[in-house]
């Protein structure tokens, strides 16, 4: 029902967005494609699109954002939840793509076309958030207890979930890797591939014929060639034989 959609957005991401690994930048807004991901997570919600969102806003249910572009944006009454600095737990969680495996422990780990990066306090969330970028993400722990006593602040959004600007490669826990599970990427990324059947040029007053129809059709005219053939067998007397035949008896 609509009213229970509206309420159930409501809860995910402006109540609770911490529990699904959601968060709103500075700017009010969200990208639409997150919110998605964690409705997708829901069997019983995987079937809302915009389309189903600018409908609640149509019926006038209240909604804390309305849909800007691809981007959510909160709505006047519903105020930027406060993300406070605080003191992580020794341990956070998250998870890397294997595409960027390499880049990050490198490098460390950067957001991606965000402000911050989310952190998870449990490695369960932090699985959960990366899958929906990878379907077999490499599970990481960070020191964040050591990098917050470095300087590096961490923002609390609720109970569940840490945002920093960026954390160093020193602070990243990874494990080993092997060089074919990182490939892996790409040979799943070519099977996704569906090749592309090349496209037969069609003149004006002509039509595509499939497979199967050529082959019916070709049965279907031996078939009747066959008729034909069966009845020139019949002999020059045929239609006598038939008339005498008709007033016998049959025993």
């Amino acid at each position: 029902m609509p009213k229970q959609l509206a309420k159930t957005i409501i809860y995910i991401c402006y109540i609770a967005p911490g529990e699904h690994g959601l968060f709103w930048d500075l700017d009010g807004t969200m990208p639409w494609k997150e919110l998605y991901w964690v409705l997708q997570d829901d069997p019983r919600l995987r079937f809302v699109r915009e389309t189903h969102i600018k409908e609640l806003l149509w019926l006038g249910l209240e909604l804390p954002f309305t849909l800007d572009g691809k981007r959510l944006r909160l709505t006047e009454g519903f105020e930027l939840p406060v993300h406070p600095v605080v003191e992580p737990p020794e341990r956070l969680f998250c998870g890397i793509s294997r595409r960027s495996y390499k880049y990050t422990i490198q490098n460390g780990l950067t957001p991606a076309g965000r402000p911050f990066l989310p952190l998870a306090a449990q490695p369960e969330l932090a699985e959960l958030i990366a899958v929906r970028r990878d379907p077999k993400p490499i599970l990481c722990q960070v020191r964040a207890l050591d990098a917050h006593l470095a300087g590096i602040s961490f923002h609390a959004v609720g109970t569940t979930l840490y945002l920093v600007e960026s954390l160093p490669n020193t602070y990243l826990i990874a494990p080993p890797v092997r060089e074919e599970i990182l490939s892996s990427v790409a040979r799943e990324r070519n099977k996704s591939v569906r090749p592309l059947t090349p496209a037969l040029p069609v003149h004006a007053g002509s039509f595509l014929v499939a497979s199967g129809q050529m082959s019916s059709s070709a049965g279907s005219a031996k078939e009747a060639t066959a008729k034909e053939k069966g009845k020139s067998k019949r002999g020059p007397g045929w239609k006598k034989e038939a008339r005498d035949s008709r007033g016998k008896r049959i025993p």
